[in-house]
Order: C-alpha cells, then structure tokens, then sequence
C-alpha cells in the first residue's frame, strides 16, 4: 500500500534493462565506480589456527580509504584442497559494530554480544553460516565493508556529528556493554543518510562504495593458494544479498550468486515501508533505466533468488514481480534461474543456508 505522503508512481516504472556489457555500464554510470575491478591489494596475516574442523586466516589488506579491512579465510581442515571460492556478505540489519562476526565465529568463538533473540545471529537462526560452508568444501572469505567491524565509524566520530540526536551514550572503548552498543548502533544508521547525501554530492554512492570494497575482497581471495582457479561464488542475506546482486552484475570473477530475502522491485522498496532500506538498496538514476531485479541479472550468471513469504519488510505483490522479471531475463537460459518464496519471514534459515551450498556447489565445482 502506498504511503499518502508519496507521490503516485507512473506505469511503467522503468523500461527493461537487458543483460549485457550496455547494462553493466550504465550501472556502473550510476553507482559512481568504474567497470574495471581494482588490483590485488598487498594482504597482512594477523594470526592463524584451527578451530571446530576449520583452518583460518585472520587478513587485512588497505581499504580505499580510512582504516584496513579485515577479514577471515576459512577451509576445511584438512588437506584435498583448494577449493571452490565464496565471499559470503554480511548483512545490513542496523548493527554496525560487528561484521565478518556476524557469519563466522572465528579463532575465539563466538562474541556474546551477537547472541540472543535480539543480537544479530538470530537472522541466521543462530547458526556461524560461513563456518558451516567452509565445511562443506568451500574456501569461504568473510569481510568488513565500510561502516561495519574493522571499518566502522570511529565513535568520536559519531559524538561530534549525530550524538546530539541520539539519547545514550557512545562506546569509546573495543567491548562496550548493551546500552552503549544500542547508542552506537543509533547513531551509525543515523549517519548512513549523511554517507549517503556525500557520495551523492561527489557523483558516487552508498552502494557503490560497497561494491568497490567487496570487489576488493574478490581480488583478495582470488590471490589465495587456498582457492581453486575459476569463477566464484557471492552469496548473502538481506543487505548481503543486495551487495551479492552488485557484485553478480559488474564483477567478472563471479560465477553464481545467491541473493536471499532481498528482493523486490523499486516501486515496492519505495511505497512498502521504506524507512527500513538502507541506501545500499538505491542505486542513484537507475530507476530510469531499469529495475531493482535487472541488476543481478545484468551478467546473467547463475542466480538463486529466495525470498521469505513472512518477511514484513518486502511487499509479496512486488516480490512477484521481481520474480517474474527475472524469468523473463532467463528466459533463454532457465537452468541458471531459480527464483522462489519461502515460507519464514526476514531470517536466513538453515534450509536456505543449504540450498545456497547446493546451488554454489552445483555451478562452481563443476566449472
């Protein structure tokens, strides 16, 4: 239902945008970066060990701005490597102060604070995912990307520019307690908008500068001994999935994608509660040239689309027609394609956790 504050959109909203390099380009065009990927940047090994039937890496590398990067390469511990590459995205869901920790436990297990009903495993259900992949046989990088964990917001930041809108107070030490952590967390969404009004300001944008990063991190485990030669895999939940759907139409390396509970078309981001969407989900000027659906389809490479039927935040009705836009996109190659409801709301469940290693397993250890 449309909001009576926003103006009636016109039908169509947005001609088809057709796969191919004419589409990829003038996304590229809109999100502010270039179609050409970065160079591999120099990566740092800060520890190393097993843990649960895992071998991990604890990396850094530099990020195009402010503070590195951080992530974890987790494999099988065991030795019938390399395998298969997937970088797994953290989602959005208004928690900043963690990210890579969100999908896997790491060296120390996990932080408690990400627990419980409200800490943000539960869009998980609980489970460390990547961890999960990593033991069915995959070579699975998991990141922070700007704004989230080792890229956050420098609280100090925050004080000097949101704290005044924000009642609380703001961590200023590494393990802040649940009060703090909510203020923090206030203020950072708060400043997404600011981000957002500055790219735009300087001709890039919010979700591009995402993709940068996450192409960044495609590069980065490229480079590693412990991933198989070939295309890659992206897969995520919520804003995870929107950043896979980036990466599945402009990065070449990327050779089946996942994007689960992050679908719809604009018209529904934009009448269907749109306060919850981040700006990762608002490419600039794209809505003039296509739709929401048509940029992971932009590459055509093999898509899992699943969406929960449950998922307050989604319009059914537009998710639909993303859906059947998608169909139309694949037409020609169905076997790419699956694009489908479930039955639970906003969570990333352990059956969709399981198709997306199936799905990634049947494109990439077969290429």
């Amino acid at each position: 239902m449309e909001h009576q504050g926003f103006p009636t959109f016109p039908q169509p909203l947005a001609p088809v945008a057709a796969p191919g390099p004419t589409t990829r380009n003038a996304l590229a065009e809109c999100l502010g970066e270039p179609v050409e990927g970065p160079a591999t940047p120099s990566v740092e090994t800060l520890r190393r060990g097993t843990r649960a039937g895992l071998r991990i890496l604890h990396l850094r590398w530099p990020a195009p701005f402010g503070p590195p990067a951080e992530g974890w390469l987790l494999t099988p511990d065991r030795d019938d490597g390399p395998w298969p590459g997937v970088v797994l995205l953290h989602d959005h869901g208004g928690w900043r102060w963690h990210g890579k920790e969100k999908l896997s436990d790491g060296l120390d297990g996990p932080d408690p604070l990400l627990l419980g009903a409200h800490g943000p495993r539960a869009g998980y259900a609980g489970r460390a995912w990547a961890d999960d992949l990593a033991r069915a046989g995959f070579c699975v990088l998991v990141h922070d990307v700007f704004t989230w964990g080792s890229r956050r917001i420098a609280p100090a930041e925050l004080a000097a520019a949101e704290s005044a809108w924000i009642p609380g107070r703001l961590p200023m030490d590494a393990q802040p307690d649940e009060e703090t952590l909510r203020a923090y967390h206030a203020a950072a969404n708060q400043r997404e908008h600011t981000i957002a009004k500055q790219c735009a300001l300087s001709g890039r944008s919010f979700p591009g500068l995402l993709l940068a990063e996450d192409r960044l991190a495609v590069a980065v485990l490229r480079s590693r001994p412990e991933c198989a030669p070939g295309p890659i895999g992206a897969a995520g939940h919520s804003g995870g999935g929107a950043r896979a759907a980036y990466l599945a139409a402009l990065e070449p390396a990327i050779g089946a994608a996942a994007v689960l509970n992050q679908m719809s078309t604009c018209r529904g981001l934009a009448t269907h509660r749109p306060w919850l969407h981040s700006w990762q989900l608002i490419p600039p000027g794209w809505p003039a040239l296509g739709d929401w659906p048509d940029i992971p389809a932009a590459a055509l490479v093999p898509l899992l689309v699943l969406t929960g039927e449950r998922d307050g935040g989604l319009d059914l009705l537009a998710v639909a027609d993303a859906h059947r836009r998608l169909t139309g996109h694949y037409a020609d190659r169905p076997e790419r394609l699956r694009a489908a409801c479930h039955p639970d709301g906003h969570v990333c469940t352990p059956g969709l956790q399981a198709a997306t290693a199936a799905w990634l397993a049947q494109w990439l250890r077969g290429a």
